[in-house]
């Protein structure tokens, strides 16, 4: 009885054995096969139907800031779709393709930015609810007629679904647009400079010459020049920025609005319906933008790159 027991933990322990030789010539069949993988994305660049599948499973880094990771099937997707993007504008006639590597670099900084944005966003109590997300579709929708017009247009210019678009871009310009609009009203950034905006309104209401006054007080080359921006065409500014101008008469101006990188006070100097276009002058103020802040965070940032 004593022979059979010993022959039978004999016979387990010769079963556990073989079982952990499995094991470990799977983990190690495994490891290899995720070192293969990676050097080939990493240093060959492979991009096919099978690496595509890999990465979507096993988590590639594709950068890494700080403690953050951008994940290699993320900026894949990324790079699907501008590279998508720029081929449909290359065939409409876009005069100068961007080289592969630029295309990569636009791709993987758009995630980069993402994280800084996403921090930021944080400090500053900024958040993004499905609601507004769906909002801003249904505008774009109106925009392009319908959401079949829409989900043509995406799937042509992007390979993206309307969903995709949400997520990969919807989602992440609303939130960058209204962190920068809280940065941009931020008292501590830029109070002094909406000052300055304030003084050149009341001088202008008073009875200033907008030349003198954009003399005075705005930056750039314009202020030499009496703030003369030049002609614009139809299409060339916000529509909502040229629906007001061309809503406004010869000689008026508008309050100081946030516009790119600066504030400004816009005079609408001349119009032309039939032409589409605008001359306009500006007294210009450089403020702080969520820009700049990104870059700021950028500059003190261990940002790591895996890809090209």
């Amino acid at each position: 009885m004593l022979k059979k027991k010993k022959k039978k933990n004999k016979k387990i322990k010769i079963s556990l054995v073989l079982w952990q030789g499995v094991v470990l010539a799977v983990l190690a069949i495994l490891i290899v096969f995720i070192i293969v993988i990676g050097w080939g994305i990493y240093k060959l660049d492979w991009q096919n139907q099978f690496t595509n599948k890999v990465v979507q499973v096993i988590p590639y880094p594709a950068a890494r800031v700080n403690t953050s990771v951008v994940l290699y099937k993320d900026y894949l997707k990324s790079l699907q779709t501008a590279q998508k993007f720029f081929s449909r504008q290359q065939e409409n006639g876009l005069p100068q393709m961007p080289s592969d590597k630029e295309i990569k670099q636009f791709a993987l900084d758009r995630l980069i930015e993402n994280i800084f944005v996403k921090k930021l966003a944080k400090q500053y109590n900024v958040n993004v609810v499905q609601a507004e997300v769906q909002a801003k579709i249904e505008e774009i929708i109106m925009n392009k007629g319908s959401r079949e017009e829409l989900s043509e247009f995406l799937a042509q210019y992007y390979d993206l679904s309307i969903a995709e678009y949400e997520e990969i871009f919807t989602a992440p310009d609303l939130l960058y647009e209204k962190t920068n609009q809280v940065i941009v009203n931020d008292e501590a950034l830029n109070g002094q400079k909406r000052k300055i905006m304030d003084m050149a309104l009341k001088e202008l209401d008073e009875g200033a010459t907008f030349e003198n006054v954009a003399a005075k007080y705005s930056v750039g080359s314009t202020a030499k020049q009496g703030g003369l921006l030049g002609d614009f065409n139809h299409g060339d500014l916000p529509k909502d920025l040229e629906n007001q101008l061309f809503a406004m008469e010869e000689g008026q101006y508008t309050d100081a609005i946030v516009l790119e990188n600066s504030l400004q006070i816009i005079k609408l100097e001349k119009k032309s319906y039939e032409q589409g276009v605008l001359t306009l002058k500006t007294i210009a103020v450089r403020i702080i933008t969520v820009d700049d802040l990104i870059e700021q965070e950028r500059q003190k940032t261990d940002v790591k790159v895996y890809v090209y």
